[in-house]
């Protein structure tokens, strides 16, 4: 049976296994798919293993959104990211396709934070270092956490409990 699930990187490391009702902070590498999950996560292990840790600098506020209401943090370098999107993207469909709007996709996508009030406080300036991605499952109205996927030469990253 199809599952749907996305690909991110969560600004601080999550366990897997663990249900999460609202999104923790996050950047997201390729948004809401559905297909064979498990598959993907393989290929994705695969994929990552291409890709060193990448260093990474939160540039600007910005506005996203259609009506430009949403705020968010955006994320250098951009081209590095949109190298790793790109792959990821590449990988996720051909085990799965998207199920969202593709316009933030391909060449247009541009890596932010989305900006909540229960999130951490992030500056322009901060840096953090993106050594893992994400895969997110969807179940009915929660998210799981299904599995934490280094990229090369780095350790599965593991919350702290």
């Amino acid at each position: 049976m199809p599952e749907q699930f996305m690909v991110v990187h969560f600004t601080e490391p999550q366990a897997e296994g663990v249900e999460m009702p609202t999104w923790h902070q996050h950047v997201t590498v390729v948004p809401w798919a559905e297909g064979d999950m498990e598959a993907a996560t393989e290929a994705l292990a695969i994929t990552l293993a291409g890709f060193g840790p990448l260093g990474a600098r939160v540039s600007e506020r910005k506005m996203f959104g259609d009506g430009k209401d949403i705020p968010v943090l955006t994320i250098e370098p951009l081209d590095a990211f949109r190298s790793l999107h790109n792959a990821v993207l590449a990988t996720v469909e051909e085990h799965s396709r998207l199920t969202v709007d593709r316009r933030h996709t391909g060449p247009k996508y541009k890596p932010h934070i989305t900006q909540k009030p229960d999130h951490p406080e992030r500056n322009i300036g901060d840096e953090f270092q993106l050594d893992h991605l994400t895969v997110v499952r969807w179940l009915d109205h929660t998210r799981l956490i299904y599995r934490n996927v280094p990229l090369a030469g780095t350790a599965p990253a593991r919350a702290t409990e």
